[in-house]
């Protein structure tokens, strides 16, 4: 079956749920389990030349809370995977996805999971990133939806329709 999963996290909560899909899967595969999580750059936008004046921000500062958050996220990851399953760890550094291909070459990966939005809507760049994905990925991909948020119904008086509001389920 599979030898090699690889999964793709960031800093949202449903990348979790991502995380532990692909640790059920490398642990029922007895495959060894990649985690990629790529450092997060400062956009050329905020570098003080591109705007024309000098920032009291350190850049090699916000580079260095970047990599350190990004540590952060690694650590938390290898404690939540059951310790049956072996795995690996790797730091990209950049989150697009000819990396994630490189990545796919370079370890010999052949499943990729990744995690997306609850809808498009929340964060429609996310969902484009795995479609772009999807579409150069030489491997399989298994995209982890995030659970929608449940409506409810409230009652309302006779004769006006019933007001649905979004509430969060835990």
């Amino acid at each position: 079956m599979y030898r090699s999963v690889l999964v793709v996290l960031d800093h949202e909560a449903w990348s979790r749920l991502a995380l532990l899909d692909a640790a059920d899967i490398a642990l029922a595969a007895r495959a060894r389990l990649t985690i990629a999580c790529p450092v997060a750059r400062v956009p050329w936008t905020m570098y003080p030349a591109s705007l024309g004046v000098t920032a009291p921000v350190s850049f090699d500062q916000l580079a260095a809370d970047a990599q350190r958050a990004c540590l952060q996220l690694r650590d938390d990851a290898v404690t939540a995977v059951p310790r049956d399953v072996p795995i690996t760890t790797v730091m990209p550094t950049e989150r697009t996805p000819a990396a994630i291909v490189r990545e796919i070459a370079r370890g010999g990966h052949d499943l990729v999971v990744i995690a997306t939005p609850p809808s498009a809507r929340w964060a429609p760049w996310r969902t484009a990133f795995a479609r772009r994905l999807a579409r150069r990925c030489p491997v399989p991909v298994l995209t982890v939806p995030a659970p929608r948020r449940k409506r409810r119904v409230t009652r309302s008086r006779p004769g006006r329709p019933a007001r649905v509001g979004a509430a969060v389920v835990r």
